[in-house]
């Protein structure tokens, strides 16, 4: 099971590399990242829920195998502090601290997306970039640009 886990966090923290080559600026660099975890959790949901849903016996599976999602939360946290501290002045830990309240944020949206589908939600790219504005302070207006055109494939 360590060996599945370490699969699908290097095949979420791949493509979001891949999401973010492309992308010119710091805040299209966040906006790839955290549109590919998105789209990914709402595409896989029985993965993300193995990833980041259930706690597992650690007979079964070692603490350790979850240490895989820390190259995620670090690529995120990297990534904001480049959009809302493009000066460094800021310390590596509230980087840190910003990056993990991001992804928790995501982790929400997505979670409550995936479990609650019958409810009357927004569309999933403005919900998004709302998320993201929140967290860098730019114009949703601005982000939702940045996304990616018919994204995301399973949203309604």
């Amino acid at each position: 099971m360590a060996h599945v886990l370490s699969l699908r966090y290097s095949e979420l923290a791949q493509l979001m590399d891949e999401a973010a080559e492309g992308a010119h600026g710091p805040l299209a660099n966040l906006v790839a990242r955290c549109a590919a975890y998105v789209a990914w959790a709402v595409e896989q949901p029985g993965n993300y829920r193995t990833l980041f849903s259930n706690r597992m016996p650690t007979d079964v599976v070692p603490e350790t195998a979850h240490s895989a999602g820390a190259e995620i939360l670090a690529s995120v946290s990297a990534a904001l502090a480049a959009v809302t501290d493009a000066n460094g002045m800021r310390s590596e830990d509230d980087h840190w601290r910003a990056g993990l309240l991001l992804w928790t944020a995501l982790h929400g949206l997505v979670s409550l997306y995936n479990d609650h589908g019958d409810l009357p939600w927004p569309p999933l790219n403005v919900l998004t970039a709302e998320l993201l504005g929140r967290h860098t302070g730019e114009p949703p207006a601005v982000i939702i640009t940045l996304l990616p055109q018919n994204w995301p494939r399973a949203a309604t």
